[in-house]
């Protein structure tokens, strides 16, 4: 396995919180429901390449995301999540983005090599570590 095979399967069961996306892409269908393809087409152009791609699914408490398997990894957009979310930074104690989901509940994307990032991975059996779904 060379090293670009390694790391698209290690991103794999990362959710990123990026500040400069314009839209939610995910490449994990677990994570997604009713997938479909719509009419509309998303033309992705990053410093990774270019992606094409003309089906979304459904992520509970987030809404519709775009959907592509080749993708990076799973990415939500910060601006986006902020129209629907409060959302706070704490620079003081371990460097984490919250996502306000309610009074009680929280989803925080810690900061792990200068990305602020879920690791899935280690929340398989917890998904209301990262869930947005109403609980």
């Amino acid at each position: 396995m060379n090293f670009s095979q390694n790391l698209h399967n290690k991103t794999k069961n990362w959710l990123l919180l990026d500040n400069e996306s314009l839209c939610h892409i995910f490449r994990d269908k677990d994570l997604l429901s009713n997938i479909q393809t719509i009419e509309d087409t998303l033309v992705l152009k990053t410093n990774g390449g270019k992606l094409r791609t003309n089906k979304q699914g459904y992520v509970k408490g987030v809404g519709w995301v775009w959907y592509h398997p080749d993708a990076k990894t799973n990415i939500l957009s910060l601006g986006l999540l902020e129209n629907k979310y409060r959302v706070t930074y704490n620079s003081n104690k371990g460097s984490v983005f919250i996502v306000h989901k309610n009074e009680y509940k929280q989803v925080r994307f810690k900061k792990q090599d200068n990305l602020y990032m879920i690791d899935l991975g280690k929340y398989k059996k917890n998904q209301d570590k990262y869930s947005f779904g109403q609980s």
